[in-house]
């Protein structure tokens, strides 16, 4: 009662957004600390949405009609879960798909990086025992799925930063939500 849903919701998204606009920095080098740290900022902010958005939802509602109410709040949240995650799965597949073809570009025989990299893994696979016919396939496919996990990886940061901006961009509409009657009262229907 002290602090009005609405201030939380946008805290929340605050800290939501400043976290995964972090994690768009990730790298395939971090660390465990480095990931769990991101991650408990991301769920502090999410401790600051889910009770105050229902004490909003539930804000202008008559008592007699909490359980249709409750009823449209649990569509609300299948439906924006499903299709939240149905969007963010897709674009994720997609980024991960145009990264990979703008990487696999570089691994060509004209490519000096690709040619030394590709002949030092053939002579490490060769020193461990490897036949020199099969070294040469061994190490095309670590080179591929290197690049997959960066393409993946890239793919995942641009998930993460158009996310953190989408919860940026709902502030402005959370800030504008009505402020509840003070003594529980409910406004007059038309």
């Amino acid at each position: 009662p002290r602090v009005q849903a609405r201030w939380l919701i946008a805290i929340g998204f605050v800290i939501t957004g400043f976290a995964l606009l972090h994690m768009s920095g990730f790298s395939l080098q971090m660390s465990f600390w480095h990931v769990m740290l991101a991650r408990t900022f991301q769920s502090a902010g999410l401790a600051f949405l889910f009770i105050p958005i229902s004490v909003a939802a539930y804000a202008f509602i008559p008592m007699e009609k909490n359980n249709n109410a409750s009823a449209l709040l649990s569509v609300a949240r299948n439906l924006g879960g499903s299709f939240g995650i149905s969007m963010v799965t897709t674009y994720l597949a997609r980024q991960t798909q145009i990264h990979q073809h703008a990487l696999v570009s570089h691994l060509t025989p004209y490519d000096q990086a690709y040619q030394q990299t590709l002949h030092g893994l053939t002579n490490l696979l060769i020193s461990q025992g490897v036949a020199p016919g099969q070294a040469g396939h061994e190490a095309m496919g670590m080179i591929y799925g290197s690049l997959v996990r960066q393409s993946a990886m890239l793919a995942y940061l641009d998930n993460f930063r158009i996310m953190g901006v989408f919860v940026f961009v709902l502030i402005p509409v959370v800030v504008l939500l009505m402020r509840p009657i003070k003594g529980g009262e409910h406004p007059a229907a038309h």
